[in-house]
C-alpha cells in the first residue's frame, strides 16, 4: 500500500527515501520484536499525535518540554526552491514528531550532536557504539513533498490539527520511519539488543550501558515545496535542533558519518582530572578543542574499509604513530578529504600532531572547517539559511575564530574516522557522480526563465557565503537561527540559565 501510494505521488525522490526507509527495517528487524510501542495514526482524519518514547519521569518532562517549545512554532507553509533562492528562511515549516530520549544518565561531561536522513541510522549505531556512556543526540529528517499550495499559516486551526495538511502516503512515511527508529533505539537502549547474550546481562548488569551511549534521538519531518527541496537537507537547522538536546558542559556537533576513538571515553573522559581541567578551561578561558578527522583510503576494497576504520579508531594514544604509518606507508588512512579539499582541515597540522604529546593551537586559514569540542553556552548557533552541503560549516568555524568565541587548539590524543558510505541524495554537490536521477538536475522555470537548480544552489550558496563574510569582516555578523530554537533556549530548563 505503501510503495502504491508512492507510485501515485510520481516523485522520485520520495520513491527514493521509502526504499531506503524499507531496507533500514530490513537491517534494523533484529529488533523489531521487542520494539517500543508507537502511538497511534489515525489515517481517516489524518491526525496523529506527537510522540515521546521515555522510561521516566525525568526523561518525560524533558522530552514534553522539548516538543512543546519546538513545536508551539511550526508553521505550516512548505516552502519552495524558488523562495530559497529568494532569501526566505525555509525552516518554518519543520516540525518535531517524535522524541526518544534515554533513561541513563550520560557520564561524561561531552556530549555529541548529530544531524542525518534515515539512511545513515547505522552511522549513528556506529557513532553511538563508539563513545560508550557518552551522550549523543541525534535528529533524524524525513522532508515531505506537498501537492498544493493552499495550506494556511500557523494559526489555531493548525494547532488544533497540526497534521491535517498530511496525506496518507505522508503518514505511512512517517510511521513507517517511527519504527525504524523505535528498533534502533531498543538496540542501542536494552540489555542484550546490541548482540550480549543474556548470560552476560544477568551476571554483568552494566554491560549494556558501558557498551553504547546516552541515546537522545528526535525526528523531525519538514514539508517541502518540491523536489529540490526535498535533497536540500537544512543542515544547520537540523544542528541547532539537535543542540537543544545536549544538557552537558560541554558539547561537539559531529557528523553522523564520523566515529570517535576510544580514547575519549575510555582515556581522556574517563579521567575525571582531565574531564574537570578541560570542562574548567572550556568556561574560564573559552579553549575549543579540534579533534583531527581521518579518512579511509578509497582504494581499500570496500570490503575492508570499515575493518581499517575500526582499526583506527583502537589505536591507543601512545600509540598514535601507527595511525602515521597506515596512512604514508600502507595507505589505508589519509587526513580527512585530503584529496577533494584540502583547505578543509589543513590548518590541524596532522605531521605537528603526530610529534605533539601537548595541545598547539590551529593554523587558520580560509576554508577551514575542523570538528571540535566547546563549553556548551559558547558554542555559536548555525546559520539556517545554509541548505545542503556547501559553506555551512565554514561559515560556523569562520565565525568562531574571526569573532574570537573560541580558542581553538588541537588535542593531541583523540581523532575521528570518516566511515565509508555512498553518496547521499542529500549530499547534492556530489549526486553526479551516483549517475542517479536528482531533482538538482531537473530544469525548472522560476518567474518565466529556465534555470538548472544544481547551478543555481551553487551560485546562491557562494552569494550568501560572500555575504557573510562581508558581515564578519564588519563585525556585525549575527547568525539567522529559527525561532523555534531561539524559543527553545528561552524556556529549557537547562538552557535558559545559560541565555538570556
Amino acid at each position: 500500500m505503501i510503495i502504491m501510494g508512492y507510485i501515485r505521488c510520481n516523485n522520485r525522490a520520495f520513491y527514493s527515501l521509502l526504499i531506503r526507509i524499507v531496507l533500514c527495517a530490513v537491517v534494523l528487524k533484529e529488533g523489531s520484536g521487542n520494539s517500543l510501542k508507537e502511538g497511534s495514526l489515525r489515517r481517516g482524519s489524518q491526525q496523529m499525535d506527537d510522540k515521546i518514547h521515555f522510561s521516566s519521569r525525568d526523561s518525560n518532562t524533558a522530552g514534553h518540554s522539548l516538543i512543546s517549545c519546538f513545536n508551539s512554532q511550526h508553521s505550516s507553509h512548505h516552502f519552495s526552491f524558488e523562495e530559497f533562492l529568494a532569501g526566505q528562511l525555509t525552516t518554518r515549516s519543520i516540525r518535531m514528531h517524535r522524541i526518544w530520549w534515554s533513561n541513563r544518565r550520560a557520564k561524561y561531561p561531552l556530549g555529541l550532536f548529530t544531524h542525518l536522513s534515515i539512511n545513515r541510522i547505522h552511522m549513528l549505531k556506529a557513532q553511538c557504539l563508539s563513545y560508550p556512556r557518552g551522550l549523543v543526540a541525534a535528529v533524524v529528517w524525513i522532508p515531505l513533498i506537498m501537492k498544493a499550495r493552499n495550506l494556511t499559516e500557523a494559526g489555531e486551526e493548525q494547532q488544533t490539527h497540526p497534521h491535517k495538511h498530511l496525506s496518507p502516503e505522508h503518514l505511512d512515511t512517517l510511521q513507517t520511519a517511527s519504527g525504524v527508529l523505535s528498533s534502533l533505539f531498543r538496540i542501542i537502549e536494552l540489555p542484550g539488543a546490541d548482540g550480549i547474550s543474556d548470560l552476560d546481562v544477568a551476571t554483568k548488569r552494566d554491560t549494556a550501558t558501558s557498551s553504547s551511549c546516552t541515546l537522545r534521538l528526535m525526528m523531525v519531518y519538514e514539508m517541502v515545496g518540491d523536489g529540490q527541496m526535498s535533497v536540500l537537507m537544512p543542515v544547520n537547522a537540523l544542528r541547532n535542533i539537535a543542540m537543544l538536546a545536549v544538557d552537558t558542559p560541554l558539547a561537539s556537533m559531529v557528523d553522523v558519518d564520523l566515529s570517535v576513538s576510544w580514547s575519549l571515553a575510555g582515556h581522556v573522559m574517563s579521567n575525571k582530572t582531565r574531564a574537570a581541567d578541560l570542562e574548567l578551561r572550556a568556561k574560564r578561558d573559552r579553549t575549543g578543542w579540534v579533534i583531527p578527522a581521518w579518512d579511509v583510503d578509497k582504494n581499500i576494497k570496500f570490503a575492508w574499509q570499515n575493518h581499517v576504520a575500526d582499526a583506527t579508531l583502537a589505536v591507543r594514544p601512545e600509540s598514535k604513530l601507527m595511525l602515521q604509518d597506515m596512512w604514508l606507508k600502507r595507505h589505508e588512512i589519509m587526513p580527512f578529504a585530503y584529496e577533494r579539499y584540502k583547505l578543509g582541515h589543513n590548518g590541524t597540522n596532522y605531521m605537528r600532531w603526530f610529534q605533539s604529546q601537548a595541545e598547539y593551537p590551529v593554523t587558520f586559514e580560509e576554508g577551514y572547517e575542523p570538528w571540535f569540542f566547546g563549553a556548551r553556552k559558547y558554542l555559536p548557533l548555525y546559520d539556517a539559511r545554509f541548505r545542503g552541503h556547501y559553506y555551512d560549516k565554514i561559515a560556523n568555524v569562520r565565525n568562531i575564530i574571526r569573532n574570537k568565541i573560541l580558542n581553538l587548539v588541537v588535542i593531541p590524543d583523540v581523532w575521528f574516522i570518516h566511515r565509508p558510505h555512498a553518496v547521499s541524495a542529500q549530499n547534492n554537490l556530489y549526486a553526479q557522480a551516483t549517475q542517479r536521477a536528482s531533482p538538482m538536475d531537473q530544469v525548472v522555470q522560476i518567474n518565466g526563465t529556465s534555470i538548472e537548480p544544481r547551478k543555481a544552489y551553487l551560485q546562491f550558496a557562494l552569494a550568501l557565503y560572500n555575504e557573510v563574510t562581508y558581515a564578519m569582516n564588519e563585525d556585525r555578523y549575527i547568525p539567522v537561527v529559527q525561532s523555534s530554537v531561539r524559543h527553545c533556549r528561552q524556556v529549557l530548563p537547562w538552557w535558559k540559565n545559560d541565555y538570556h
